[in-house]
């Protein structure tokens, strides 16, 4: 009998096993929707994500609720041995003037990350505490939130703390006021903040206090912040890197950095003082103080008036405001459904209007087709299957909207329906945000930058319309000077059509502006934006109206692919 009873112990514990393994496995990702199922999830080697919708308001769920006790959250004004604390790390709060402060200690290898295209909500009430504030953490990432003040804050409160943390990561997060700041990190090592924005901060956009290894930023935004010193940075910091970021609307001076640091292809539109900017090594970054573009790096044009003897040519307002796009943060999409009863998975990547990326049509689908989309002012997006043998052929489009959940619109010929929603999951694929365009989740060779050549040859280049529409697009390119003029002859089924540029111009950061004339003559205002990808070309309208200039019959809005060029 006893050894029936031990066989009956032994099988119940051998079947026990792997449900604890499993139940270990599951543990490491964590969804959450209220800010008591978040603050339960926190700790080491865990990934706690905020479901799709959530708005997590820490003060008014927790912390005016008194649930700390009950949280196990300690008032970090206990002294802590960092020796006994567990390893999953050990959450704290501290009073500020107006309220209750939440900090994150010792915790390692932990990713709080926003679920859907919407970012989900992280908010506090008092004015002067953190959203979160990280201690002597390690390998943390902030990833697909939005975080901020429900008020705004005249002191301390900011929206990310991290100090004496290292391996810092924040991901596709917008960080607003009326919190002081967006980041501040002291004694920190390694930190880097990729596709992000820091907006309507009352007194600055970050301050670094002796961070050392890699201290990056890339594809940021830092926007309509105020309105001391801005960028702030010691000089016990290493090298601080911003790298196709955009700086715009800021009141205060811009930076106060002294350590080593680099702007990389950034935008800089700022009216008041730009402070420490000439200490920092500026890589073709485009600078605008007080409406005059400045450039102290390697840019080689500059919008301005040329005084030509008998005439000046004037730049209208548009060009000189206008900013370049590829600084913009890139969006990744990754979807799958059925069109034609055949599974159709896709793959994008969207900066701007633009985007390109790749298909997967069918079960046994071994190479992906290349695709490129354009959206325009309703957002409306026609996307475009390219022919694997010839990419100036369209084997198939499709037109409708992209929203949070995926895409839904129909075949362009057929009219039948294109529905696709979202995988689960990081769409970014294995893209660093460093490389401009897309890498193909399915073929790691498979990479696509977005720009292309600014068509500085002089010669032929010509792209073929979308399903034959609008026919052949030839771009020429003349010399005047050292100005430069072109001509755009249409070839289609209606006819040939040739307009003339009525004012030289010159090419900038892959786009020109073309204003049409037919002829020596212009029939009416109608400035397009012609912008060079790599293997195709935008046309876009920036004022005026096609009306009394192009026949009614033809349209040159769209996008054009290139075929291989001549001379």
């Amino acid at each position: 009998m006893r050894k029936i009873i031990m066989q009956t112990l032994v099988s119940a514990l051998l079947m026990m096993i792997p449900a604890c393994m499993m139940a270990n496995e599951s543990a490491s990702k964590i969804v959450v929707h209220n800010g008591v199922e978040f603050i339960k999830a926190l700790g080491s080697n865990r990934t706690v994500v905020i479901a799709s919708g959530s708005h997590i308001n820490l003060t008014d769920e927790i912390f005016s609720e008194g649930l700390e006790d009950k949280l196990n959250i300690k008032n970090i004004e206990l002294i802590v041995n960092p020796a006994k604390v567990g390893k999953n790390g050990l959450l704290q709060y501290n009073y500020q003037s107006d309220g209750v402060e939440l900090h994150l200690a010792y915790m390692k290898n932990l990713t709080i990350e926003g679920e859907g295209m919407t970012r989900p909500v992280i908010q506090v009430r008092p004015r002067y505490t953190y959203i979160l504030s990280f201690d002597h953490c390690e390998n943390i990432t902030v990833k697909n939130l939005e975080m901020g003040h429900t008020d705004e804050g005249y002191c301390e409160g900011g929206v990310l703390s991290f100090t004496d943390c290292k391996g810092v990561k924040v991901d596709n997060c917008d960080m607003y006021g009326c919190g002081t700041e967006g980041i501040t990190a002291t004694n920190c090592e390694n930190l880097q903040c990729e596709g992000s924005i820091i907006r309507d901060c009352s007194y600055s956009i970050m301050t670094l206090t002796n961070v050392k290894g890699k201290v990056n930023f890339s594809e940021c935004q830092f926007l309509r912040n105020k309105e001391f010193n801005l960028v702030n940075a010691d000089v016990n910091c290493s090298k601080l890197n911003f790298i196709k970021c955009l700086f715009k609307d800021n009141r205060g001076m811009l930076f106060n950095v002294k350590c080593p640091g680099l702007l990389d292809h950034c935008t800089i539109i700022h009216n008041y003082e730009m402070g420490d900017i000439e200490e920092l090594e500026n890589r073709g970054s485009d600078i605008t103080q007080d409406g005059d573009r400045v450039y102290t790096g390697d840019v080689e044009d500059e919008y301005e008036d040329i005084d030509r003897g008998d005439y000046t040519i004037s730049y209208p307002d548009y060009w000189k405001a206008d900013y370049d796009e590829s600084r913009t943060p890139l969006k990744y999409y990754l979807w799958q459904g059925e069109y034609m009863k055949q599974p159709l998975r896709m793959a994008l990547c969207q900066r701007g209007h633009v985007f390109i990326g790749e298909a997967l049509l069918g079960e046994d689908s071994a190479y992906p087709i290349a695709v490129r989309g354009l959206s325009d002012m309703d957002d409306d997006v026609t996307f475009s299957l390219l022919n694997s043998d010839d990419p100036t052929v369209i084997d198939m489009q499709f037109t409708g909207k992209v929203s949070d959940s995926g895409f839904n619109g129909n075949d362009a010929t057929s009219l039948k329906p294109v529905k696709l929603k979202n995988v689960k999951g990081n769409p970014r694929f294995s893209l660093t945000r460093n490389e401009n365009g897309f890498a193909s989740p399915w073929h790691k060779n498979n990479i696509h930058n977005f720009d292309g050549k600014d068509g500085d040859a002089a010669g032929n280049y010509q792209y073929v319309g979308p399903l034959d529409k609008q026919g052949v697009f030839e771009l020429w390119r003349g010399m005047d000077g050292d100005m430069n003029n072109f001509t755009i002859n249409i070839t289609c089924k209606q006819g040939a059509y040739q307009y003339e540029n009525s004012f030289s111009a010159r090419l900038y950061n892959h786009q020109l502006y073309f204003n049409l004339a037919r002829g020596s003559s212009t029939y009416g205002e109608y400035i397009l934006r012609i912008r060079f990808y790599e293997g195709f070309i935008t046309v876009t309208c920036v004022e005026g109206s096609p009306d009394g200039v192009v026949p009614s019959n033809i349209t040159l809005e769209g996008i054009y692919f290139e075929v291989p060029s001549v001379g």
